[in-house]
């Protein structure tokens, strides 16, 4: 399952790319965000992010996603929730993260929904305002015995230019236990931002079975 978009940070990250940073007298309050990815095959997979700010420094860190099946077997159905603080250091995010999903599973007498992993994960983001570079980690550990350890790891950066523009590359990996490295796909992000939010295509070679991987994200912040 991709689900390293269960990124809850990246409400503070627009929010960061499109606002003044708060100051000493006015401190950092609430953020909401909306994100919805269309993977491969047509899989829509929608986010609902809130990070409930208790200082200027520290933040916690909420949110909920899921995934509709595609024409692509590499996204299959799952609900997640995911939970952690969010450290801002200036321009630098600092987001552990621990969450759960469920995955549906088909039985004799009909669908039925199980715990599938529990997922540690770790989010580091920064942004001035004309770099913005976001590394995503995320581990599975499954419920079930037996089922195979999964780690997913998302490493991008990019440039702001005229005109709500942001260019740059972006790579992405999935290890799985006693396969190895089973996905790495390395290419880049072409963004759009302004008063609508934001609009992000990745397109990517993706190497291990040498496709074109193609993913369109819209973001907005409230």
């Amino acid at each position: 399952m991709i689900s390293l978009a269960s990124s809850l940070v990246m409400a503070t990250l627009l929010a960061q790319a499109t606002e003044a940073p708060p100051t000493a007298t006015t401190p950092a309050g609430d953020q909401t965000l909306i994100r919805v990815d269309l993977e491969d095959g047509f899989a829509l997979h929608p986010w609902l992010y809130h990070e409930r700010r208790i200082n200027d420094v520290l933040g916690l860190m909420v949110d909920v996603h899921g995934q509709t099946r595609g024409q692509n077997g590499r996204f299959p159905e799952f609900a997640e929730l995911d939970i952690g603080p969010n450290w801002h250091l200036g321009n630098l995010q600092v987001n552990p993260q621990l969450g759960v999903d469920l995955a549906w599973k088909s039985g004799v007498t009909g669908g039925h929904t199980k715990f599938a992993d529990l997922l540690p994960q770790l989010y580091l983001l920064y942004n001035d305002g004309f770099i913005n570079a976001e590394s995503w980690n995320v581990l599975y550990l499954p419920f079930t015995k037996g089922a195979a350890k999964m780690f997913q790891a998302r490493l991008l950066a990019s440039l702001t230019l005229p005109g709500g523009v942001s260019v740059g590359p972006h790579g992405e990996a999935t290890w799985i236990e006693d396969l190895g490295w089973d996905r790495k796909a390395v290419g880049g992000d072409v963004a759009l931002g302004g008063s609508f939010g934001q609009a992000i295509i990745f397109l990517a070679d993706e190497l291990t079975r040498d496709v074109l991987e193609i993913r369109i994200t819209y973001l907005r912040a409230f």
